[in-house]
């Protein structure tokens, strides 16, 4: 009842921190709940603690990774439980808090993870501007290279009348390719 307790002051003590911060806050009863709620909501960042009802933090970032969720987790743990947070960061936590922690110390890792995300984000979108723009390149080299091939072709007649076929020739199997 007590740990119970504890577990409904620490919710409120989150919310009364990030939501004051400009965060959108919701809060899930176990386990369950949060892997439907995450898929539906797709949040950018999830405070799980380490001991949650129905299963753990790690059971959490498992069921997660099964699922092919990829949200960064923030595992909240108390004091004297050092080897669980080291289990949950090699099951893949984002980052880790250790309970109490401070109202800053709270936003400054939650900021952190979040600032990670995005640049996570545009990584993966200038990556995918550089391949637009590689691709792009590439046809234009090869466009390059069969006009090449063309003058090379144009420059070796020696009969003038051949040169339209030529022409019409390579033309052809620049289209064809």
């Amino acid at each position: 009842r007590l740990e119970r307790r504890q577990r409904q002051m620490c919710i409120r003590d989150r919310r009364q921190t990030l939501q004051p911060a400009g965060y959108r806050v919701s809060v899930v009863p176990d386990v369950d709940a949060a892997i439907v709620q995450v898929s539906e909501f797709a949040p950018d960042v999830i405070l799980a603690g380490e001991l949650m009802p129905g299963l753990s933090g790690n059971d959490l970032l498992v069921a997660l990774h099964a699922q092919e969720i990829f949200t960064p987790v923030i595992l909240l743990a108390r004091k004297g439980r050092e080897n669980e947070v080291v289990q949950s960061i090699r099951l893949g936590a984002a980052d880790y808090l250790l309970m109490p922690a401070r109202e800053t110390g709270l936003l400054t890792v939650v900021e952190q993870t979040l600032k990670k995300v995005r640049d996570g984000r545009e990584h993966d979108q200038l990556f995918q501007q550089l391949g637009d723009k590689n691709q792009e390149l590439q046809r234009q080299l090869d466009e390059a290279a069969d006009l090449i091939e063309l003058g090379k072709d144009l420059t070796a007649v020696t009969d003038a009348s051949l040169l339209p076929g030529k022409i019409v020739e390579r033309f052809s199997q620049m289209l064809q390719a």
